[in-house]
């Protein structure tokens, strides 16, 4: 039987009396219900033995253990409907008291706790409320179902077909099982979807008939069609190329492709820019071809310096002669259409997504016509087909439409050969068999990968012993991986558990389905933006909505749109974003073309999105009024990460071993570093990093200059004596743009350390490659990367280029990263072992990497890996290398930086404990006994000099995740230092760890401080790498359950260190100020001792200063 612990239930029941008494809206009660519903049924199941696919699975498992009557059990899935539903109609008092009244029922018979509530117990209670709040199912009138898979029969035979019986569960009523006679038909056969089914799948049937002979039963018919996990997005690109011919097909091919990257060739490049011809063609007619070459060149700078200037006018000139006729006719062709360059497509019916390179739209005909530009030539230039790969990715774009605007889309669809000489136009018609094989290949791929993920590689060795059906281009990749991957040595064994925990990853970015117990916020991964209603995307602040368009940069792709500033979100400038219109059913994404874009400029009720396809033709935008933005997925990152992994396996033995642990690190004694402006421990650090052969670990606690001090001399000092290539990476542009401007401005030194970075063109940075190259000659600009030793860019943008790079500079010598301790592991190992030299800089007792799976998931149960120190998944390669150095006492391997610049001693005696090496303070400033600043005795917030380290104790309100009261404090603070010139908007922060907090704040700040740049109020996670000289820290929390969601504590530290507790803190250069609820706080150990030592610099301060400052700003409202 399921069952939570007393302490777990206790939890529950006080987090149920604070929803009950909470004077919210009913909205946001509902919410903080819908989040309590989650968590528990993930709670009460996580112990399990069971490896539940998903969160349905989970829950059907749940209400099959649960002793409950039938009307009780429909009653719970109701409710779990209601929620879905989110209509905020039926969102009243009565239905969220019921909804408490339910979960605390449930908590009680999970738990067998026999404690009573009384607040709770006399709760009103009615065990079908919630059955009369969701529509009934009407199966007889039903022909597409969306299904826990159950249980499936062998394959048997019906009137001369084979078929197979398959039972599940109906997603919209988990306890009405329904079964499906899965039959096959001449040119339709459904039955292969049987070797893919795993217990707790979810499958979509389309265009099924019921039968209802014994019950819900139901037949597939020739019009059926089969997704499995339909919300599991597939390229439609990737499922095509999956064909070989009409007879020949393979999945493996796509993870052949995935596993083992390569290098694209001259056509690749060629085919991108004849893209761009049409793109801009369409746009304008009469422009300037020649133009057009440069800016198509230009836009894939880096691919033509590594061909070089002769191939690039040999492209050029295959352009001119062969394709750009054609492409004119095209567009002649379309002429009287509205054209849509490059729209993009989601099916969450057929688990599809795609961008068509065309989409004609004919009004009068009510008609879209698919037009799929292809470089190359067809298999046949005078037959009318198409190349069979191509054929089937328009089969997708035809699912695509399908699933967009029904089943009776008109318009044709086509395959365009633009370098074809006779019939470049070739027609596509997509059969019925064809869609079920595309589904099929389709579907091979997720099940695969939800199969590696879940740690099976029987797909991988079966590519290793049986090789893949006619691999043509992919036939050297395949050579590489059957070379290297050994499933028995311990490197193998290495790589399938870094590429598992990345496949995991990637699908809770996509379906949320392994996500952890405690992630409270968007359950479904990207999928959330079909799968989610409106009033949970906006407790998440994932959305913005009733947008209107202000003006169009018709040119420049630009999109600048007014917002009420009432909404709250969590946007920022340079997300990446899609933008959709309001229907007439409301906010659906699906009902039409997806636009994809960055957000490039952000005010307080307005913002400029950049379209990453620039239109000609904007009449579908001017046709709508209201529109909305949910953020966009990048899942290339994912897959860059898992081709960088095969490194791993290619590397040499000793590489290997030094990536493991297992032999000590070279190191010499023939530098002597010894600089006059830095301390002995800098000068140590410095000398063993440049000493170092193989690899040097710098471990720099907050404010310690491990970028501005230790990088940028270690640097000075490798340029002098080597002319070797040296890549600088950091996670984030953020800190690539720190360490930017320390090679820029370089402390202590009047020589500048020249750089070439690499990023998108949205960077600052006159030092970006596209902005420094000039003229047309691709040589000059290869010669631009050649006269650069060192070249800086995000570990992701180095992840997507690294071969291009190589091919570009030759062997890699030296790459040092910065933040390395915020990377995982399986995104590191595979870059590390590119290079000769490695030198990691980060601080393990600061933010961790994110990581968004169980931690189940993540520990790894190979004993030959845990004999080596890899054991969890979670900790970075950093960390591990570093215990690993310090265990077997490898001096010369690592370091501490020890002298800080920032924090005032008082600050920096809260975190020095947690490090090996006690911090000291530098400067005299940091000594000093005087107050931070000056206030007259009379001023509101005088109790404030007093101390450092300040403690505020607040009003406490029951409500989860924000508190109004504190939040009022907060904001107050903030702005009156400021008004009284104490600091800037750039000299102040505010750290809270919930995004409702941080809303709660934003609302009792003026304009002028929130539109101010500098001026940061947000989740720790976003501060780091950040100071100011005042942070305020609003902890918010009302209950001793929610403090481990505001903490990070490592499985394997000693100390305990709370590394965003940590980081909050070290935030501060002057004062640090925490307020919250200190009774609740200190339930936890980090923040008892955190408020001791505040008391002990007499700077914990009661309630009745958070009370006079509400009164005092009341009287000066008035």
């Amino acid at each position: 039987m399921t069952t939570i612990d007393s302490q777990k239930a206790q939890a529950f029941y006080a987090e149920l009396i604070l929803i009950q008494h909470s004077k919210a809206e009913p909205t946001e009660r509902f919410s903080n219900l819908s989040s309590a519903f989650y968590k528990l049924i993930k709670t009460s199941t996580n112990e399990e033995l069971v490896a539940f696919r998903n969160f349905y699975a989970r829950f059907r498992y749940l209400l099959s253990q649960l002793n409950m009557s039938v009307t009780e059990r429909q009653n719970l899935d109701a409710f779990r409907r209601f929620i879905k539903e989110g209509n905020i109609n039926k969102t009243t008092p009565k239905a969220i008291q019921q909804g408490i009244a339910l979960l605390y029922r449930l908590v009680k018979l999970l738990s067998n706790d026999k404690t009573n509530t009384k607040e709770l117990d006399t709760l009103p209670y009615s065990d079908g409320y919630f059955l009369k709040l969701v529509p009934q199912r009407k199966y007889d009138t039903l022909t597409n179902l969306k299904i826990l898979v159950a249980a499936w029969s062998e394959i048997t035979d019906y009137k001369g077909n084979a078929c197979f019986t398959l039972q599940g569960y109906d997603l919209e009523n988990m306890e009405g099982l329904v079964e499906i006679l899965v039959k096959a038909q001449p040119h339709a056969n459904l039955t292969p979807i049987r070797q893919l089914l795993t217990p707790g799948a979810i499958l979509q049937l389309q265009n099924i008939t019921y039968t209802g002979k014994a019950g819900n039963q139901y037949t597939t018919t020739y019009e059926s069609l089969i997704a499995l996990e339909p919300d599991f997005l597939v390229d439609a690109t990737a499922v095509g190329e999956c064909f070989l011919s009409a007879q020949q097909s393979s999945s493996d091919l796509f993870f052949l492709g995935k596993v083992v990257d390569e290098l694209p060739g001259i056509p690749a490049l060629k085919g991108s820019m004849v893209g761009y011809f049409l793109d801009e063609i369409v746009r304008d007619k009469k422009q300037d071809l020649e133009a057009v070459y440069k800016k198509a060149q230009k836009s894939n700078a880096l691919k033509a310096a590594q061909f070089g200037n002769l191939q690039m006018q040999l492209v050029k000139q295959s352009i001119f002669n062969e394709h750009l006729k054609n492409i004119k006719t095209l567009v002649e062709t379309q002429k009287g259409k509205e054209i849509w360059i490059e729209p993009t497509y989601f099916s969450k019916e057929f688990g599809l997504q795609g961008r068509i390179d065309l989409l004609g739209i004919n009004k009068k005909l009510n008609s879209k016509d698919i037009v799929e530009l292809k470089s190359g030539s067809p298999t046949n230039h005078v037959v009318h087909i198409a190349r069979v790969n191509h054929k089937m990715q328009v089969v997708c774009y035809d699912l695509l439409l399908q699933s967009t605007y029904g089943q009776n889309r008109q318009g044709a669809n086509a395959v365009f050969y633009s370098q074809c000489t006779t019939l470049p136009y070739r027609s596509i018609v997509s059969e019925r068999g064809e869609k079920i094989d595309v589904l099929h290949i389709r579907n091979e791929i997720t099940a695969k990968i939800y199969q590696l993920a879940n740690g099976d590689f029987s797909l991988l060795r079966k590519i290793k012993h049986e090789g893949v059906t006619d691999p043509g281009f992919k036939r050297d990749q395949l050579t590489q991986f059957r070379a290297h991957y050994d499933p028995s040595r311990i490197a193998s064994q290495y790589y399938e558990e870094l590429l598992a925990f990345t496949l995991r990853e990637m699908i809770n970015a996509k379906v949320g389905d392994m996500l952890k117990e405690d992630r409270e916020d968007n359950q479904n991964g990207f999928a959330g933006l079909w799968l989610d209603n409106q009033l949970a995307k906006e407790q998440d602040f994932r959305i913005l909505f009733d947008m209107n368009i202000k003006q169009i940069d018709e040119e420049n792709g630009q999109i600048h749109l007014t917002y009420n500033n009432d909404i709250p979100h969590s946007f920022r400038k340079g997300d990446l974003v899609i933008l959709y219109p309001r229907s007439e059913d409301g906010y659906s994404p699906l009902k039409q073309h997806i636009l994809k874009g960055t957000l490039s400029a952000l005010g307080l009720n307005s913002m400029t999105i950049n379209l990453f396809n620039i239109q000609t033709d904007y009449t579908f935008l001017r046709a709508h009024q209201y529109w909305a933005i949910e953020p966009d997925i990048l899942e290339r990152n994912n897959w860059s990460t898992i081709s960088s992994l095969f490194n791993i396996l290619c590397c040499s033995d000793r590489k290997k071993k030094l990536l493991f642990g297992h032999e000590e690190p070279k190191s010499e004694t023939s530098i002597s570093y010894n600089n006059q402006h830095l301390t002995s421990k800098q000068n140590q650090v410095i000398q063993q990093a440049l000493n170092a052969r193989d690899y040097y670990l710098l471990q720099g606690p907050p404010g310690t200059g491990k970028t501005s001090t230790f990088l940028v001399n270690y640097m000075q000092e490798q340029i002098c004596k080597t002319k070797d290539k040296i890549i600088v990476l950091a996670f984030t542009n953020k800190a690539v743009d720190k360490i930017c401007e320390s090679f820029n401005k370089p402390i202590n030194s009047k020589y500048t350390i020249p750089y070439l970075r690499l990023g998108t063109n949205m960077i600052n940075d006159e030092h970006l490659f596209t902005k420094r190259i000039s003229g047309d000659n691709p040589d000059t600009w290869k010669q631009l990367i050649d006269s650069h030793q060192v070249i800086v860019s995000t570990v992701a943008t180095f992840q997507n280029n690294w071969l291009l790079l190589k091919k570009l500079t030759g062997n890699f010598n030296q790459v040092i990263i910065d933040e390395a301790s915020q990377l995982t592991e399986a995104t590191l190992a595979g870059i590390l072992v590119l290079f000769e030299k490695f030198i990691l800089i980060g601080d393990h007792k600061q933010l961790p990497s994110v990581v968004t799976q169980d931690a189940k998931t993540c520990i790894t149960g190979n004993k030959y890996l845990n004999n080596l120190g890899v054991t969890d998944l979670r900790t970075s390669l950093f960390e591990r290398l570093t215990r690993n150095a310090i265990n077997k006492k490898w001096g010369n391997a690592y370091g501490q930086l020890t002298h800080h610049y920032r924090m005032h001693e008082d600050i920096a005696g809260l975190i020095s404990q947690h490090y090996r090496e006690p911090l000291m303070s530098m400067k005299l400033q940091q000594k000093t006994k005087a107050a931070p600043y000056k206030l007259t005795v009379d001023d509101p917030l005088f109790e404030l000099t007093a101390s450092r380290i300040v403690f505020i104790e607040s009003i406490p309100e029951n409500a989860l995740k924000k508190n109004e009261q504190e939040a009022i404090v907060a904001a107050f603070i903030t702005q009156h230092l400021i008004d009284t010139g104490i600091v800037t908007p750039a000299e102040i922060g505010i750290v809270t760890p919930f995004r409702a907090q941080i809303a709660e704040i934003k609302r009792h700040l003026r304009p002028d401080i929130l539109l101010n740049e500098n001026f940061i109020i947000d989740t720790v996670e976003r501060y780091q790498g950040d100071e100011r000289k005042i942070i305020l820290f609003s902890s918010t929390v009302c209950h001793a359950r929610q403090i481990p969601s505001m903490q990070s504590i490592a499985a394997g530290d000693t100390d305990k260190t709370d590394r965003k507790l940590l980081v909050s803190i070290s935030r501060a250069s002057e004062q640090f100020i925490l307020l919250g609820n200190s009774a609740v706080l200190r339930t936890s150990k980090q923040y008892q001792e955190l408020i001791l030592q505040i008391e002990s610099k007499n700077g914990f301060i009661d309630k009745q200063f958070s009370e006079n400052i509400i009164t005092y700003r009341e009287l000066i409202a008035e």
